[in-house]
Protein backbone atom coordinates (compact mmCIF):
# COMPACT_ATOMS: atom_id res chain seq x y z
CA UNK A 1 0.00 0.00 0.00
CA UNK A 2 1.16 3.61 -0.68
CA UNK A 3 1.62 6.12 1.59
CA UNK A 4 -0.96 8.08 -0.07
CA UNK A 5 -3.56 5.71 -0.19
CA UNK A 6 -2.58 4.80 3.73
CA UNK A 7 -3.27 8.51 4.37
CA UNK A 8 -6.77 8.56 2.83
CA UNK A 9 -7.83 4.81 4.37
CA UNK A 10 -7.20 6.32 7.75
CA UNK A 11 -9.26 8.60 10.19
CA UNK A 12 -9.94 12.34 8.25
CA UNK A 13 -7.91 14.72 9.84
CA UNK A 14 -9.99 16.75 13.03
CA UNK A 15 -9.84 19.99 10.64
CA UNK A 16 -11.77 18.27 8.36
CA UNK A 17 -14.77 17.25 10.60
CA UNK A 18 -15.09 20.59 12.41
CA UNK A 19 -18.44 21.79 10.00
CA UNK A 20 -18.62 24.56 7.50
CA UNK A 21 -15.77 27.22 7.85
CA UNK A 22 -16.92 30.20 5.13
CA UNK A 23 -19.43 32.28 5.80
CA UNK A 24 -21.88 31.44 3.21
CA UNK A 25 -21.50 27.76 4.70
CA UNK A 26 -22.13 28.55 8.17
CA UNK A 27 -25.16 30.88 6.98
CA UNK A 28 -26.60 27.72 5.11
CA UNK A 29 -25.79 25.25 8.44
CA UNK A 30 -27.79 27.71 10.42
CA UNK A 31 -31.17 27.44 8.70
CA UNK A 32 -31.36 23.81 8.79
CA UNK A 33 -33.20 23.78 11.99
CA UNK A 34 -35.83 26.37 10.72
CA UNK A 35 -36.88 24.00 7.04
CA UNK A 36 -40.10 22.59 9.19
CA UNK A 37 -39.42 23.36 12.56
CA UNK A 38 -40.16 20.01 14.63
CA UNK A 39 -36.47 20.72 16.22
CA UNK A 40 -38.68 23.20 18.21
CA UNK A 41 -40.10 21.42 21.11
CA UNK A 42 -43.55 20.93 20.79
CA UNK A 43 -44.65 23.04 24.49
CA UNK A 44 -42.58 26.10 22.96
CA UNK A 45 -45.11 26.66 21.12
CA UNK A 46 -48.57 27.74 22.98
CA UNK A 47 -50.98 26.09 20.27
CA UNK A 48 -49.47 22.80 20.59
CA UNK A 49 -48.79 23.55 24.01
CA UNK A 50 -52.61 23.65 24.65
CA UNK A 51 -52.90 20.58 22.71
CA UNK A 52 -50.41 18.78 24.56
CA UNK A 53 -52.12 19.82 27.91
CA UNK A 54 -55.75 18.65 26.72
CA UNK A 55 -54.24 15.47 25.32
CA UNK A 56 -52.32 14.55 28.76
CA UNK A 57 -55.46 15.32 30.89
CA UNK A 58 -57.09 12.59 28.79
CA UNK A 59 -54.54 10.30 29.22
CA UNK A 60 -54.40 11.00 33.05
CA UNK A 61 -57.88 10.49 33.33
CA UNK A 62 -58.11 12.77 36.42
CA UNK A 63 -55.15 11.10 38.28
CA UNK A 64 -54.00 13.50 41.12
CA UNK A 65 -50.09 11.80 41.31
CA UNK A 66 -48.03 14.50 39.57
CA UNK A 67 -45.49 11.53 38.29
CA UNK A 68 -48.33 10.01 36.42
CA UNK A 69 -49.63 13.78 35.29
CA UNK A 70 -46.20 13.79 34.04
CA UNK A 71 -45.95 10.76 32.26
CA UNK A 72 -49.34 11.92 30.46
CA UNK A 73 -47.33 14.84 29.06
CA UNK A 74 -44.26 13.08 27.99
CA UNK A 75 -46.60 10.60 25.89
CA UNK A 76 -49.05 13.67 24.76
CA UNK A 77 -46.12 15.58 23.41
CA UNK A 78 -44.33 12.11 21.61
CA UNK A 79 -48.08 11.68 20.34
CA UNK A 80 -48.14 15.68 19.56
CA UNK A 81 -44.22 15.42 17.45
CA UNK A 82 -45.19 12.51 15.71
CA UNK A 83 -48.80 14.28 13.89
CA UNK A 84 -46.51 17.19 13.13
CA UNK A 85 -44.11 15.01 11.39
CA UNK A 86 -47.20 13.06 9.37
CA UNK A 87 -48.18 17.24 8.97
CA UNK A 88 -45.19 17.59 7.40
CA UNK A 89 -44.45 14.83 5.36
CA UNK A 90 -48.21 15.20 3.78
CA UNK A 91 -46.92 18.71 2.86
CA UNK A 92 -43.89 17.52 1.11
CA UNK A 93 -45.36 15.03 -0.39
CA UNK A 94 -48.19 17.37 -1.97
CA UNK A 95 -45.17 19.38 -3.14
CA UNK A 96 -43.10 16.70 -4.81
CA UNK A 97 -46.77 15.73 -6.42
CA UNK A 98 -46.83 19.28 -7.71
CA UNK A 99 -43.11 19.94 -8.84
CA UNK A 100 -41.65 16.30 -9.51
CA UNK A 101 -38.51 17.71 -10.65
CA UNK A 102 -37.60 18.28 -7.37
CA UNK A 103 -37.88 14.44 -6.45
CA UNK A 104 -33.97 14.45 -5.57
CA UNK A 105 -34.49 17.01 -3.24
CA UNK A 106 -37.75 16.32 -1.53
CA UNK A 107 -36.63 12.75 -1.11
CA UNK A 108 -34.08 13.94 1.17
CA UNK A 109 -36.92 15.64 2.96
CA UNK A 110 -38.89 12.14 3.51
CA UNK A 111 -35.86 10.60 5.01
CA UNK A 112 -35.26 13.73 7.67
CA UNK A 113 -38.65 13.43 7.98
CA UNK A 114 -38.48 9.98 9.18
CA UNK A 115 -35.29 10.27 11.51
CA UNK A 116 -37.94 12.32 13.22
CA UNK A 117 -40.70 9.77 13.27
CA UNK A 118 -38.90 7.38 14.69
CA UNK A 119 -37.01 9.50 17.63
CA UNK A 120 -40.72 10.55 18.08
CA UNK A 121 -42.62 6.75 18.09
CA UNK A 122 -39.55 5.67 20.32
CA UNK A 123 -40.19 8.26 23.06
CA UNK A 124 -44.04 7.66 23.25
CA UNK A 125 -43.03 4.14 23.35
CA UNK A 126 -40.89 4.73 26.16
CA UNK A 127 -43.05 7.17 28.14
CA UNK A 128 -46.46 4.57 27.56
CA UNK A 129 -44.18 1.62 29.10
CA UNK A 130 -43.20 3.94 31.69
CA UNK A 131 -46.77 5.09 32.37
CA UNK A 132 -47.78 2.04 32.61
CA UNK A 133 -45.88 0.68 35.24
CA UNK A 134 -46.15 3.90 37.37
CA UNK A 135 -49.49 3.24 37.34
CA UNK A 136 -49.77 -0.54 38.14
CA UNK A 137 -46.83 0.07 41.06
CA UNK A 138 -49.69 3.07 42.23
CA UNK A 139 -52.81 1.24 41.86
CA UNK A 140 -50.55 -1.70 44.04
CA UNK A 141 -49.34 0.14 47.17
Amino acid sequence: MTVGRRADAGPRPAWRCTGPLTALGKQSVARNALRHGLSLPVLADPLLSKEVIELAERIADGAPDPEIRELAVRIAEAQTDIQRVRDARHAVMGALIAEPGKAPEKTKELVALDRYERRAVSRRKSAILAFGVERLLRDHK
